[in-house]
């Protein structure tokens, strides 16, 4: 299962109790079901009553904490304690490409798919996945550098500042997509928590890094949702961890592209041709690809439980992400519901009482009848995730023709409707809008300096926030994503093989010295960290043998700013538990980049939540934006167009 019985019975015995190829989304599916698409995976106060929706109105607004209905879903209200009376959701992000990194080719070939977007999500490197982009930097550098690199990115990709920016914004709570390799201990390794690297080729010690994050978001009152958004080959030629010939997470002998035997834990197809390599066996209980992912599922949501109090802030799990995705219709339905039957009864087996996520491309009358027919009993929370997304309303290249800006608002304000919404709703199925964004017509290019442009999209943001608010099943939303990654290169600075992204002659750091205007976060006098030591309250996880504990401290995984006395940058974490790795910075942007402004030519800016709100685009989540439909009846072919 990834974790060792005596790291587990350690948590117990402390007394801790339980508490995001590309964005894109299933009304693109429905908006042209006849195609095969690769389609991306976009990649309260109120709610829950006997017949499970998620809160009842008196656990955020006025009604006393003893009631009962609260009671029965501790974990939820923690996601809302940042959130005015008024309002009824969960109101977040994503952390899209963090701990799973999204990463697309740099150039679209004449046979590729339709989510196969060059420079999605980022621009200054490119591969086929993110195991493709680890799998080539073990093979041009060792594999010490390419845990250093993957380090780097999830030690500096997302701030502190960032998640001060997006608070501030009415984040009340996150998104975490992970990878199922998260509780994977690498290969001749124990513990998850050691970097190394894993059966197919992943990186490990991620784990360490999404405790890291938790305890950040505690201190905020931000809840998490936490997103297993990949399984061993979750979909068909997508980018989202792997990019497989096959969902072979998911699908089961005889269906449309498996082979006999496909599905064993063995070699896996790989889209256009190889295959990824493994070392895992099979084992007794574990014998295929669908059997790995149900034990991620028990091992993550195992952890869940077993999280200490200052990280204690999840407030409800995913087991899938857009399960079995890049082929139109629904050929893998049954099969996707037979593996939630399974990935259900290992979640609830730890998380008995926690609402628990399940995703589908595409709603239907059997989805909602199989959530209907899954729950145990009335307190069981089961939520549906849907993705809605504009973007895929229009694609030009199936001789769909672009809408309007006034068909956009139109579509805005009848996503419930038209957008697939509707299924959910008629079976007063709770639900969140797990994805949605402002990119529209299949990323079509604007000019965001034009003051019209910026006011149509900040039109469609607020009909888009103002319709979920309105739609009692709609119990959250997650905007795709808080950043994107252009100009963002978590490879450590070999100058000899790497562009460089410093002046040379200076050694200056081009990013911004913010050191004005945000929390210092340590005392250049002492030297001392202010934030809470939590080395003496998280669970002890060492290999008792060896007295060593391969935990860093988490104090220095979310990265420092600067050194106000030198104007340096800090040195990266402290060396990995397993030692002797490559060391590089957190990562760095090339100039005039940041997580807030991409560089000019980068096609996907809209995705990006911080970089919207720097245009004054993303205004604060928490405004209800009533009177935000019906939009403006503004004619012209989505102008501002580049």
């Amino acid at each position: 299962m990834g974790f060792a019985d005596s790291e587990l019975d350690q948590l117990r015995d402390d007394g801790f109790g339980a508490a995001s190829q590309p964005p894109r989304g299933a009304n693109r599916a429905l908006a042209a079901s006849h195609l095969l698409l690769d389609a991306p995976g976009r990649c309260g106060a109120a709610l829950l009553s006997a017949m499970a929706l998620v809160v009842t109105l008196a656990v955020l607004s006025s009604a006393p904490a003893t009631q009962p209905a609260a009671a029965a879903l501790a974990p939820l209200p923690l996601a809302t304690l940042a959130a005015s009376a008024s309002s009824t959701k969960w109101r977040g992000v994503s952390l899209g490409g963090w701990l799973v990194m999204e990463i697309n080719p740099s150039v679209k070939g004449p046979n590729a798919t339709l989510d196969s977007r060059p420079k999605w999500m980022f621009d200054q490197f490119e591969a086929a996945s993110e195991l493709d982009f680890v799998s080539e930097l073990r093979g041009a550098h060792g594999d010490d550098y390419a845990i250093a690199t993957m380090r780097n990115h999830w030690s500096g990709y997302i701030t502190e500042r960032m998640l001060d920016d997006a608070q501030a914004l009415g984040v009340d709570t996150v998104r975490i997509p992970v990878g199922y390799w998260i509780v994977d201990s690498p290969d001749g390794g124990r513990s998850p928590l050691e970097y190394g690297i894993s059966p197919e080729g992943f990186i490990t010690g991620g784990l360490n890094h999404l405790l890291a994050m938790l305890v950040a978001l505690k201190k905020r009152k931000i809840g998490a949702l936490i997103d297993i958004h990949s399984m061993p080959c979750n979909s068909y030629c997508v980018s989202d961890g792997l990019s497989c010939a096959a969902p072979l997470a998911f699908a089961r002998e005889g269906d449309v592209l498996m082979a006999p035997g496909a599905g064993d834990i063995g070699k896996m197809a790989r889209c256009r041709g190889g295959a990824y390599p493994t070392t895992r066996k099979p084992t007794q209980g574990t014998a295929t690809w669908r059997d790995v992912g149900v034990n991620a599922v028990s091992a993550l949501a195992e952890w869940i439980a077993a999280l200490p109090e200052e990280a204690a802030c999840v407030v409800a799990f995913q087991l899938a992400n857009e399960p079995a995705i890049g082929i139109a219709g629904s050929p893998y339905l049954h099969s996707v519901n037979l593996w939630y039957e399974r990935a259900l009864q290992a979640a609830r087996e730890h998380l008995p009482s926690m609402p628990l996520v399940l995703s589908w491309l595409e709603p239907s009358d059997v989805v909602t009848a199989f959530l209907k027919s899954a729950k145990r009993s009335e307190k069981d929370v089961l939520v549906a995730d849907h993705h809605y997304y504009l973007n895929w309303l229009a694609i030009p290249q199936f001789g769909m023709p672009l809408l309007t800006w006034a068909k956009l608002h139109r579509a805005a304000c009848a996503a419930v409707a038209e957008g697939g919404l509707e299924v959910y709703t008629r079976a007063k199925q709770p639900m969140i809008i797990g994805e949605w964004s402002l990119a529209v017509n299949l990323d079509q290019q604007h000019d965001l300096d034009q003051p019209e442009v910026r006011r149509q999209f900040a039109q469609l943001y607020r009909e888009q926030i103002s319709v979920f608010a309105a739609t009692e099943e709609v119990i959250g939303h997650f905007f795709w994503t808080l950043r994107m990654g252009s100009g963002w290169d978590p490879r450590p600075d070999t100058s000899a093989t790497l562009p460089r992204h410093f002046d040379d002659a200076s050694g200056s750091d081009p990013r911004p010295d913010t050191s004005a205007t945000l929390p210092r976060h340590f005392d250049d006098a002492s030297g001392s960290d202010p934030r809470p030591d939590t080395s003496a309250t998280l669970p002890r996880r060492f290999d008792d043998a060896s007295g060593s504990e391969p935990r860093p401290d988490t104090s220095a995984i979310l990265p420092r700013r600067f050194d106000d006395a030198s104007g340096s940058e800090p040195s990266p974490a402290a060396a990995p538990p397993n030692g002797g790795h490559v060391q590089g910075s957190n990562g760095r942007h090339v100039q005039g980049a940041s997580a807030w402004r991409s560089l000019g030519d980068y096609p996907y800016k809209v995705w990006s939540f911080l970089e919207m709100s720097a245009y004054g685009i993303v205004t604060p989540l928490d405004e209800l934006y009533t009177s935000a439909c019906p939009g403006p009846e503004v004619e012209g072919a989505a102008s501002g167009s580049k």
